[in-house]
């Protein structure tokens, strides 16, 4: 998941989001997460499920599937550009 809905699941169980702050920054510095690489890994092995549909289907179901994990829509808009930008098996 993103950063962004992970701390929408934790403010709905209750945590601050003071707390849940401080605790996604030290896990990210911690295990440093990169999550340009990451929305990459997963927007590239869901585009192996999306590879025999049309081009713009692909991007609608793409963009779609990185908006619910959470991603901010400008990162999910150019990972889903670059993505389509290269041809996939």
């Amino acid at each position: 998941m993103s950063k962004r809905r992970i701390q929408a699941e934790l403010a709905r169980r209750g945590v601050s989001r003071e707390l849940a702050d401080i605790a996604l920054a030290e896990v990210i510095d911690e295990e440093q997460i990169d999550e340009s690489a990451q929305i990459q890994a997963i927007a590239d092995k869901k585009m192996r499920s999306l590879a025999k549909l049309a081009p713009d289907v692909q991007r609608r179901r793409l963009y779609g599937f990185l908006a619910r994990k959470g991603y901010s829509p400008d990162l999910v808009m150019s990972t889903v550009r670059n993505l389509l930008r290269t041809p996939h098996p």
